[in-house]
């Protein structure tokens, strides 16, 4: 369950069907696969602060590599889930 936030990244990059997007249709692509995820209300808290330090982790690996637009995409579920769901439950 932890980590359920985190596993579709690499498929959703795959470069065949990014790279050939406008840039306005692959942001948009972008920011709504990193919002495509629920919150748990029986999930305990702490499980979702531990996926959140894994999260900010591999984005910034992912960063350090030059994947930016794999860390953007962990940055922005990062901020996503924080930021916005888990303070709506």
């Amino acid at each position: 369950m932890m980590y359920s936030l985190l596993l579709p990244i690499p498929a959703m990059t795959a470069p065949s069907k990014a790279i050939d997007m406008e840039p306005d249709a692959r942001m948009k692509r972008i920011v709504s696969f990193a919002n495509e995820f629920n919150v748990d209300r029986n999930t305990p808290i702490r499980r979702y602060y531990q996926s959140g330090v894994q999260m900010l982790r591999m984005a910034d690996i992912y960063y350090a590599e030059e994947a930016h637009e794999k860390a953007y995409i962990l940055y922005l579920k990062y901020l996503t889930l924080f930021v916005e769901k888990v303070r709506s439950c």
